[in-house]
């Protein structure tokens, strides 16, 4: 037999509660595998001994469902063109890939339902999750880093009753941020990571708002929030947000 456990969309959407049904999806797969025989969905084999769960999406649909698969079966930090890519009618994610990039997974699935998500040539593009080794084109954001490993979690705060993750017009401003946020206690397990010109092209196409912080006043972000359209308009020649960048990526401190 197969397991499909479903994972709401509203749950999946905050990293804490998303991280809580992966959690309790796990639990309940170890439960039923020490009394039934259960078949891997990506390789058709039986599971005995560890696994690891994948989040399964189905081509034109906004539902994903946890399943049990082989350690080797789903890959992390998995280019997203490969995922979404070609003519598959299901396609298969890493739980802790799901939990990195649950916001923009969404909007991805929500754009491709609605038939907008654009062709992407697999040899040439590719839709990287931000990283520690990534330089930003021009974004940068904070991940969460326990034991030399990305946890899934990503700087993000509620904002008008939506979660926002935040985006950095350079690395000095999001080191300036994550320096204030040590000296408060906070932010001990996240480092700067790069956000890549090809992961931004993909949320710029969403319309789900992003805070983008200019500056650092003090101990205050200097911020504000906007969808990926807006960022898009800012960020032309010429613009006010691109003469932001500009100035920020001149400054040293």
């Amino acid at each position: 037999m197969n397991i499909f456990i479903p994972l709401p969309k509203e749950k999946r959407a905050i990293k804490e509660e998303c991280r809580k049904q992966i959690f309790l999806a796990e639990t309940q797969m170890e439960n039923i595998l020490k009394n039934q025989i259960v078949i891997c969905a990506i390789c058709d084999k039986t599971i005995s001994g560890r696994f690891r769960s994948a989040s399964r999406f189905k081509k034109g649909r906004s539902e994903v469902n946890l399943h049990p698969v082989h350690i080797d079966c789903v890959k992390e930090n998995a280019k997203l063109t490969e995922v979404f890519g070609g003519d598959k009618v299901y396609y298969d994610l890493s739980s802790i890939d799901l939990l990195i990039m649950s916001g923009i997974v969404n909007h991805l699935t929500d754009l491709e339902k609605e038939g907008k998500l654009p062709d992407i040539p697999k040899e040439t593009s590719s839709f990287d999750m931000p990283s520690p080794d990534t330089i930003g084109d021009p974004f940068y954001t904070m991940v969460e880093v326990i034991d030399g490993k990305m946890t899934g979690g990503v700087i993000n705060q509620i904002h008008d009753d939506e979660q926002l993750i935040y985006l950095y017009v350079s690395e000095n401003i999001a080191l300036r941020s994550r320096k204030e946020g040590n000296r408060r206690g906070q932010l001990e397990n996240y480092v700067v990571a790069g956000v890549s010109n090809n992961t931004m092209e993909q949320v710029l196409k969403s319309n789900k708002k992003i805070m983008v912080v200019m500056g650092i006043e003090g101990s205050k972000a200097i911020a504000t929030a906007m969808t990926g359209a807006e960022i898009k308009d800012a960020i032309q020649p010429g613009e006010w947000l691109d003469n932001i960048i500009k100035l920020q990526n001149n400054r040293k401190n």
